[in-house]
């Protein structure tokens, strides 16, 4: 938008594909070039990397992505874990994600709708479970935000979030590849916790 510098993308598709990350829905959002919330790509490639513990490296998992945890669980590796897109239309994008996760993470629908307006951005999830349930939101920073009440402050970007969740960051530290191509040892994660919800 040349508005306000905010450039928006959202991952469809599987977890199937070649050189797969668990990402299926995962959004990034920049500012003037900027992140604000990014995708940390990949390390060195190891022997891990293309093996059976590829998903245990944390740059290949949903937790390590702008994604929701749903009862504890994240996301699994398959081209049965995707999205639906719902639509697509006058640059807003709805998709629903609930086959992303396994079904015993118990959620009927998971609805993550984006899209830019005239002042910002917006990124709205509407998650329903077949019995009470709890997310748990991941957001990846470049450095750490400012924490006021329910928003954060990073990269010139106010971003507000719903109150009833709360705020927590952790540092994930960064090896030789990813410090040079983000500039600095660690990026962070801004966890946004849910109590049981319906």
């Amino acid at each position: 938008n040349p508005k306000t510098g905010l450039a928006l993308a959202i991952k469809g598709g599987h977890n199937g594909e070649s050189h797969n990350h668990n990402d299926v829905g995962s959004f990034v959002l920049f500012r003037n070039g900027e992140p604000v919330f990014l995708d940390a790509g990949v390390e060195t490639y190891c022997k891990d990397t293309f093996s059976s513990k590829r998903y245990t490296l944390w740059t290949m998992r949903s937790l390590y992505h702008n994604l929701p945890s749903l009862n504890g669980y994240e996301q699994k590796p398959g081209r049965q874990y995707r999205a639906e897109i719902l639509s697509a239309e006058n640059g807003v994008m709805e998709m629903e994600l609930k086959n992303a996760y396994p079904a015993e993470c118990g959620v009927q629908s998971y609805i993550r709708r984006v899209y830019l307006t005239d002042t910002g951005a917006v990124i709205a999830d509407s998650i329903r479970y077949a019995e009470a349930g709890s997310a748990e939101f991941s957001l990846m920073c470049h450095d750490l935000p400012e924490c006021n009440g329910n928003s954060l402050k990073l990269a010139g970007v106010t971003a507000e979030y719903d109150a009833s969740l709360t705020a927590q960051t952790d540092d994930v530290a960064l090896e030789s590849k990813l410090q040079k191509e983000w500039s600095t040892d660690h990026l962070v994660r801004v966890r946004l916790a849910s109590e049981k919800f319906i």
